[in-house]
């Protein structure tokens, strides 16, 4: 009896009206055959909440939460809460990104101060191999920026803060 208090200790399961969603929260990791019961259930695992999460209600997903932490709660946190924690992790993601394209600026602006502007590269000369390398370090360089650039777009419009922009 003892063991079942414990084992039911490590999980709390709440249920939120507002958006109709379960949660099982574990304070610790879950061993496979219930990792299985729960993955087979449909909940996902949300690493940045940590908690696993069930789009929607139902009755065998209840029943799998009470027979985990014995019963369902209801969630503290509102839709709002929630909705301002993933508006701050994507400001965090937003200024990621922009030190990222940043960083990739540079490191293609570094490639290419070192070659003369209009060099061709010369063909059959030792310094081909060389010279290709750099031509390719440069477009992937670029490209990396653009998409941090565009990835910085996209943050900028999904997050509630950039709505307003």
């Amino acid at each position: 009896m003892l063991i079942d208090a414990l084992w039911s200790a490590a999980y709390t399961a709440t249920y939120s009206p507002e958006d109709n969603k379960l949660r099982l929260y574990s304070t610790t990791r879950l061993d496979s055959e219930t990792y299985a019961r729960v993955k087979a259930a449909g909940f996902i695992w949300a690493p940045k909440q940590e908690l696993f999460v069930a789009p929607m209600w139902t009755p065998s997903r209840e029943d799998l939460l009470i027979d985990l932490a014995g019963e369902i709660e209801d969630e503290d946190r509102s839709l709002v809460d929630r909705a301002e924690e993933r508006a701050d992790r994507f400001s965090d993601y937003k200024e990621s990104r922009i030190e990222d394209a940043q960083r990739g600026h540079d490191a293609v602006h570094r490639i290419a101060d070192n070659i003369p502007f209009g060099q061709p590269i010369l063909v059959g000369h030792h310094s081909e191999r060389h010279a290709r390398k750099d031509a390719e370090r440069i477009e992937n360089g670029m490209r990396k920026t653009v998409a941090f650039g565009i990835i910085n777009g996209m943050v900028r419009l999904l997050s509630p803060a950039g709505a307003g922009l």
